[in-house]
């Protein structure tokens, strides 16, 4: 499962969270070769918002950091450079005086890892 991790924005609105988290999504889709690697919808990728505990400085600064890509084939620095961008885009509409790094870390086959695969996450719709 792709995860995207959002870290050190300031404090923002639900409303705003949520406008986030489905621009993200659009995003990820936006890249053909994402799609290709099934790391598209929102039943394939969790977006996370971790809190910061020093308030200081939220939102001047902003990392977002993608791990869980799964086909080096598929997702190699170009479509790895091309997925940053776009999400770094994404945040930066938010954010427009923010510094924004994105860093998309590359498919590793050896890290060890578990899945639950009895249950299959909801496909959620953007509401309109």
């Amino acid at each position: 499962m792709l995860t995207i991790k959002v870290w050190c924005l300031p404090r923002l609105s639900q409303k705003k969270l949520e406008g986030l988290f489905w621009d993200i999504v659009e995003a990820v889709g936006s890249v053909k070769a994402m799609t290709k690697a099934g790391h598209t919808g929102t039943g394939n990728m969790l977006v996370l918002y971790p809190s910061d505990k020093m308030k200081l400085g939220l939102g001047a600064e902003v990392l977002i950091e993608v791990e869980g890509l799964t086909d080096a084939r598929i997702c190699n620095l170009s479509v790895r450079n091309e997925l940053a961008g776009r999400l770094g885009l994404v945040v930066e509409k938010l954010l427009p005086k923010a510094q924004i790094d994105c860093r998309i870390h590359k498919p590793d086959s050896s890290m060890g890892r578990w899945q639950n695969t009895r249950r299959k996450m909801p496909v959620e719709k953007r509401p309109r």
